[in-house]
């Protein structure tokens, strides 16, 4: 044998190597598949699809991670308080509508109605106090 054709065992190594790290070999076409090019055509455009869309997910899942990616910041986090400040304010001039607040002010509305007192909620300094007797931040500024 000439040093540019290999040897079924050569061959058959490297299709094994290939499996044992991950390394996609396209496997050879059927014959039934490659003698139909000459009566139907669209029989080999499959079979040739489905290999390279194989090859593809093989290739992407060798990539590393998009959270591994050193073009992208790993220690990113949204600004939260920023944005509920931002619609909040939206909210009050009538642009956003946070339909979670609407039904938590709806409920506490119906309680008022009702006659039952404020919600207890826990706060750091007293642990129980009706939300009627917690400050708000403006009452602490003044």
């Amino acid at each position: 044998m000439t040093s540019s054709k290999q040897s079924k065992y050569a061959l058959r190594m490297l299709k094994l190597s290939g499996k044992i790290f991950s390394e996609y070999i396209r496997p050879q076409m059927p014959h039934e598949i490659s003698r139909a090019v000459l009566v139907d055509g669209k029989q080999r455009t499959q079979w040739e699809s489905y290999h390279y869309q194989n090859e593809q997910i093989v290739e992407r899942s060798k990539e590393r991670p998009a959270d591994l990616l050193p073009t992208r910041n790993p220690h990113y986090y949204p600004a939260h308080p920023q944005l509920k400040d931002l619609i909040s304010t939206l909210r009050e001039h009538g642009l956003f509508r946070d339909e979670h607040q609407d039904i938590v002010e709806e409920m506490s509305r119906l309680r008022a109605l009702r006659g039952k007192p404020d919600k207890v909620r826990k706060t750091k300094g007293n642990k129980y106090k009706p939300e009627s007797e917690t400050k708000t931040e403006d009452e602490v500024k003044e």
